[in-house]
Protein backbone atom coordinates (compact mmCIF):
# COMPACT_ATOMS: atom_id res chain seq x y z
CA UNK A 1 0.00 0.00 0.00
CA UNK A 2 1.28 3.35 -1.21
CA UNK A 3 1.95 5.95 1.49
CA UNK A 4 -0.65 7.88 -0.27
CA UNK A 5 -3.81 5.92 -0.08
CA UNK A 6 -2.63 4.94 3.50
CA UNK A 7 -3.27 8.69 4.23
CA UNK A 8 -6.36 8.33 2.44
CA UNK A 9 -7.50 5.54 4.53
CA UNK A 10 -6.10 7.23 7.80
CA UNK A 11 -8.63 10.00 7.06
CA UNK A 12 -12.02 8.07 6.31
CA UNK A 13 -11.29 6.19 9.53
CA UNK A 14 -10.67 9.59 11.40
CA UNK A 15 -14.26 11.13 9.25
CA UNK A 16 -15.90 7.71 10.75
CA UNK A 17 -14.65 8.22 14.16
CA UNK A 18 -15.41 11.72 13.94
CA UNK A 19 -18.88 11.34 13.21
CA UNK A 20 -19.08 8.47 15.81
CA UNK A 21 -18.25 11.29 18.53
CA UNK A 22 -20.45 14.01 16.41
CA UNK A 23 -23.34 11.99 17.48
CA UNK A 24 -22.22 11.16 21.38
CA UNK A 25 -22.10 14.98 21.82
CA UNK A 26 -25.49 15.56 20.38
CA UNK A 27 -26.79 12.72 22.54
CA UNK A 28 -25.26 14.07 25.44
CA UNK A 29 -26.51 17.77 24.37
CA UNK A 30 -30.10 16.62 23.90
CA UNK A 31 -30.50 14.81 27.05
CA UNK A 32 -29.24 17.52 28.98
CA UNK A 33 -32.07 19.97 27.69
CA UNK A 34 -29.83 22.63 28.61
CA UNK A 35 -28.30 25.20 26.50
CA UNK A 36 -25.37 24.40 24.81
CA UNK A 37 -22.86 26.99 26.65
CA UNK A 38 -24.01 25.65 29.40
CA UNK A 39 -21.94 22.67 28.41
CA UNK A 40 -18.68 24.35 27.23
CA UNK A 41 -16.92 21.08 27.13
CA UNK A 42 -19.65 19.06 25.01
CA UNK A 43 -20.10 22.02 22.77
CA UNK A 44 -16.59 22.86 22.13
CA UNK A 45 -15.83 18.93 21.29
CA UNK A 46 -18.98 19.37 18.84
CA UNK A 47 -17.84 22.20 16.96
CA UNK A 48 -13.97 20.92 16.90
CA UNK A 49 -15.18 17.89 15.68
CA UNK A 50 -16.95 19.50 12.66
CA UNK A 51 -14.06 21.22 11.95
CA UNK A 52 -11.88 17.97 11.75
CA UNK A 53 -14.52 16.60 9.29
CA UNK A 54 -14.62 19.36 7.14
CA UNK A 55 -10.36 19.25 7.09
CA UNK A 56 -10.55 15.96 6.25
CA UNK A 57 -12.71 16.48 3.80
CA UNK A 58 -10.58 19.10 2.00
CA UNK A 59 -7.96 16.75 2.14
CA UNK A 60 -9.71 13.94 0.51
CA UNK A 61 -11.49 16.73 -2.02
CA UNK A 62 -14.98 16.25 -0.94
CA UNK A 63 -15.39 19.71 -1.47
CA UNK A 64 -19.43 20.06 -1.47
CA UNK A 65 -19.16 17.94 1.94
CA UNK A 66 -16.25 20.34 3.07
CA UNK A 67 -19.26 23.14 1.77
CA UNK A 68 -21.68 21.51 3.65
CA UNK A 69 -19.54 21.15 7.32
CA UNK A 70 -19.11 24.74 6.71
CA UNK A 71 -22.66 25.66 6.51
CA UNK A 72 -23.45 23.46 9.69
CA UNK A 73 -21.02 25.31 11.71
CA UNK A 74 -22.25 28.95 10.17
CA UNK A 75 -25.61 27.91 10.98
CA UNK A 76 -25.38 26.32 14.77
CA UNK A 77 -22.74 29.48 15.48
CA UNK A 78 -25.74 30.97 17.86
CA UNK A 79 -25.32 27.53 20.13
CA UNK A 80 -22.04 28.68 21.30
CA UNK A 81 -23.98 32.01 22.86
CA UNK A 82 -25.68 32.27 25.99
CA UNK A 83 -29.12 30.34 26.58
CA UNK A 84 -29.42 28.23 23.01
CA UNK A 85 -30.25 25.12 22.02
CA UNK A 86 -32.10 23.11 19.44
CA UNK A 87 -35.66 22.09 19.99
CA UNK A 88 -36.58 18.27 19.08
CA UNK A 89 -37.16 19.11 15.44
CA UNK A 90 -33.95 20.34 15.10
CA UNK A 91 -31.94 17.94 16.99
CA UNK A 92 -33.62 15.23 14.61
CA UNK A 93 -32.49 17.09 11.65
CA UNK A 94 -29.17 17.47 12.90
CA UNK A 95 -28.78 13.44 13.47
CA UNK A 96 -30.11 13.18 9.63
CA UNK A 97 -27.15 15.82 8.39
CA UNK A 98 -24.81 13.93 10.47
CA UNK A 99 -25.72 10.54 9.07
CA UNK A 100 -26.30 11.91 5.74
CA UNK A 101 -22.89 13.37 5.51
CA UNK A 102 -21.52 10.16 6.59
CA UNK A 103 -23.63 8.01 4.05
CA UNK A 104 -21.88 10.48 1.23
CA UNK A 105 -18.39 9.37 2.89
CA UNK A 106 -19.47 5.85 3.20
CA UNK A 107 -19.95 5.66 -0.43
CA UNK A 108 -18.05 8.45 -1.87
CA UNK A 109 -20.75 9.86 -3.65
CA UNK A 110 -21.14 13.37 -3.52
CA UNK A 111 -24.86 13.14 -5.37
CA UNK A 112 -26.37 16.27 -6.54
CA UNK A 113 -29.59 15.37 -5.19
CA UNK A 114 -28.27 14.45 -1.79
CA UNK A 115 -26.07 17.56 -1.69
CA UNK A 116 -29.40 20.17 -2.44
CA UNK A 117 -31.64 18.16 0.61
CA UNK A 118 -28.46 17.92 3.18
CA UNK A 119 -27.91 21.96 2.44
CA UNK A 120 -31.71 22.65 3.00
CA UNK A 121 -31.74 20.67 5.94
CA UNK A 122 -28.79 22.30 7.50
CA UNK A 123 -30.88 25.76 6.46
CA UNK A 124 -33.90 24.85 8.39
CA UNK A 125 -31.33 24.42 11.64
CA UNK A 126 -32.32 27.01 13.81
CA UNK A 127 -30.95 27.78 17.37
CA UNK A 128 -33.85 28.46 20.22
CA UNK A 129 -33.68 30.77 23.08
CA UNK A 130 -33.43 28.13 26.03
CA UNK A 131 -35.76 28.77 28.60
CA UNK A 132 -33.30 27.02 31.38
Amino acid sequence: MTLVKMSELNKEIEIEEKSEEIISTLLILEKSEAPWSKNKSVTKKFFRNIAILKESAHELEFQDVEKLCDALETQLSPLQKENYTLDDEGYETLFAVIDGLNQMHVSGSEEKETLSHLKQQIQTLSPVKSSL
